[in-house]
Parts: structure tokens; C-alpha cells; sequence
């Protein structure tokens, strides 16, 4: 499982498997000022983006990455995933700092790649085939979880790339907990008409009603044939803890974005 790392004051999570590793950075180590103190890595945010440069430079340096062996997806809240084949149609993404547009999803081989999003309370998904290889890296919020993106992403992991779902490992990085993700009845309702399972979520006094994205997510993966035992959540939650994470919900949309990576260092035979 993840186990939490310190290098150059910066705080991040690491979790290394079968020769995939996978980071999600905390708020802690950057540049920035409140209200996007302090590793704030998201150039959509209205933080300068001189200090953001600076940050993810920081970063970069810390994790020993290259910038121009990372891929970022837009992240538009979609079910779309880019599968990243021939990297030479990726150049222009490749400096740490462009995305591919209109995908929320990443799958990739080369271990010349890293990819790479940016979070702040939506669920990071990172999924590995121990067997064929491939590795991928989603950004699932409310939307991206009714469209299903998991299980599109594992539809083309066994459907176009070869993989048995008895391979393909999935974990879940620190996201927004069900306790603190208040929506509407009807988006619930909306859940419940669009799958063949219960959605699970909380109903609390007053009527108010709070979605469970990681849960949700879990019984896709399961319900798509991927063994239970291979599904793997990270408990944390980004409302929750302040001085660890930010949370578009809790700050009230004015906040920084942590980053997610998944490489592999395998040899590819």
C-alpha cells in the first residue's frame, strides 16, 4: 500500500508494485500562498502561474522525473481515456506542463512515459497489468464515475490490449470521503436508473444525501470481473485533512490541486 515519504519538504504518498510505481502528493513543500499554500500544481487555479511553474519544478527534481517523460490529460469530467501508443503524436505534451485535450484517462506500456493528473477531490485510479504490462491513471469525480470510465478503461485493458481481469490490479488514491460528499436526491436517483448494482451511499437528517465515489467505483471493477482482492482503497480522505490535502468542496472551490503519477520500471520484454 501507499506509505507516506518526506524528500526536499516535500510530503507525498508512494506505492510500488510489481514494478509499477504510483505517487499522490500532499499540499505540503511548495511555493504558493494561501489559499493555494503550499504544492499547489494546477494551472487552472488562479494561483500564479509563475510559483506553480516553480512548484512542479520542485517536484520534478524531488521524484527524479523528467519533465518531458510526463503525459497530463485535460481532465474535462469525462469517461474519455487516450491510449498513449505512439508517443511522437504526444510531443507537444511532453513538458510537464501541457495535457492531452478532452481525456480523463491515460493507458500506456512505455517506460518512457508517466502519467500523470491533478486532484482535489476527486478519485485518482491507478491500474496496472502485472502480466501484459500496461498501466493507466484516471481522474473519476461524480461524472466520470456515472459515465464509467473504470469500466471503460478495463474494457480496453482486456478487450484491445490482451489483459485477464485476473491481472489487473486497481488502486484508489485519496479522494473525497462519503461522509463529507453531499449531492442531490436526484443525482442519487440518477446513480441508482444508470447501474445494475445498489449505489451506495448515506442519507442523513434533513434529508441530505452523500455519494460514496470509491465504493461506486469498487463495485464497477468487480462487476466488470476483476477480483475483489485485487482492488485496493486508500482510506484517506481530501476534505478531512486540511493540513494534508486541499478540497475543492471544503475551500469552497478556491484551492490548489495535488498530483497523481504512475510509471513502470519494468523490462519490457
Amino acid at each position: 500500500m501507499f506509505k507516506i515519504r518526506k524528500k526536499n519538504q516535500i510530503i507525498f504518498f508512494e506505492n510500488e508494485q510489481y514494478g509499477f510505481k504510483m505517487i499522490f502528493t500532499t499540499r505540503i513543500g511548495g511555493y504558493s500562498k494561501s489559499p493555494y499554500r503550499s504544492l499547489n500544481l494546477g494551472f487552472h487555479t488562479q494561483d500564479n502561474k509563475e510559483i506553480i511553474l516553480n512548484n512542479k519544478n520542485k517536484l520534478y527534481k524531488t521524484l527524479n522525473y523528467n519533465p518531458t517523460d510526463i503525459v497530463y490529460g485535460e481532465q474535462i469530467h469525462s469517461n474519455q481515456i487516450e491510449l498513449l501508443e505512439n508517443t511522437k503524436k504526444y510531443e507537444r505534451c511532453l513538458d510537464g506542463t501541457q495535457a492531452i485535450k478532452g481525456v480523463d484517462g491515460l493507458i500506456a506500456k512505455s517506460n518512457n512515459l508517466i502519467l500523470g493528473g491533478h486532484f482535489a477531490d476527486c478519485l485518482p485510479v491507478f491500474i496496472f497489468d502485472r502480466d501484459t504490462g500496461y498501466f493507466a491513471l484516471l481522474h473519476a469525480g461524480w461524472q466520470g464515475t456515472y459515465y464509467k470510465i473504470l469500466k471503460k478503461a478495463i474494457n480496453i485493458f482486456c478487450n484491445k490490449l490482451e489483459s485477464r481481469p485476473k491481472n489487473i490490479i486497481i488502486y484508489f488514491g485519496p479522494a473525497i470521503s462519503v461522509e463529507n460528499y453531499e449531492v442531490k436526491q436526484n443525482l442519487i436517483k440518477k446513480f441508482d436508473y444508470n447501474f445494475n448494482f445498489s449505489i451506495p451511499y448515506l442519507k442523513k437528517a434533513g434529508n441530505k444525501y452523500f455519494l460514496d465515489l470509491k465504493e461506486t467505483n469498487r463495485l464497477i471493477a468487480e462487476n466488470v470481473g476483476i477480483e475483489k482482492y485485487n482492488i485496493n482503497i486508500f482510506r484517506l480522505c481530501t476534505y478531512q485533512r486540511k493540513k494534508l490535502f486541499f478540497s475543492y468542496r471544503r475551500d469552497n472551490k478556491k484551492t490548489g490541486r495535488m498530483a497523481a503519477f504512475i510509471l513502470s520500471n519494468r523490462q519490457i520484454g
